[in-house]
């Protein structure tokens, strides 16, 4: 049986950097509080959507001309903006067409532990301080 990262390999025609390799294999893909990290589930019956990378990359490469170089891992919600992994420098860039392009981390494993746990655990604090009961944190694998 194919691993995850093997299945997006084979399915984007791209190599798979290790720290989101083994993302995949330990997440599948990540979701709470509202934020949705793209990734690979095994009870995905189709790789056509979101939140499945292959979906996402699909339809960027179709919508936007993303060069195929890129994994889209996230969409902001902040205007057009969606965060990508660069496969051959391994770095995570911000694009929006309104902004433009920025580095956010020089790693998948940096930008996880910045701009996700660190948001899931800066929520669940002020949740805390508000006495209310945070969301529950859902692995998807």
């Amino acid at each position: 049986m194919a691993s995850r990262k093997e299945i997006v390999e084979r399915e984007l025609g791209i190599r798979v950097p290790a720290q989101y390799a083994a993302f995949l294999e330990k997440h599948g893909i990540f979701q709470t509080f509202g934020v949705e990290v793209y990734g690979l589930d095994d009870s995905l019956l189709r790789y056509d959507g979101i939140p499945c990378v292959i979906g996402a990359m699909e339809n960027y490469r179709r919508t936007a001309d993303l060069p195929h170089r890129f994994l889209v891992l996230f969409h902001s919600g902040y205007e057009d903006e969606i965060i990508r992994l660069d496969t051959e420098d391994e770095k995570v860039y911000s694009i929006s067409w309104t902004f433009g392009t920025h580095k956010m981390a020089d790693s998948f494993d940096e930008w996880f532990q910045m701009d996700i746990l660190d948001y899931i655990k800066e929520r669940e604090e002020r949740l805390k301080d508000r006495d209310e009961e945070p969301d529950e944190i859902i692995y998807l694998d």
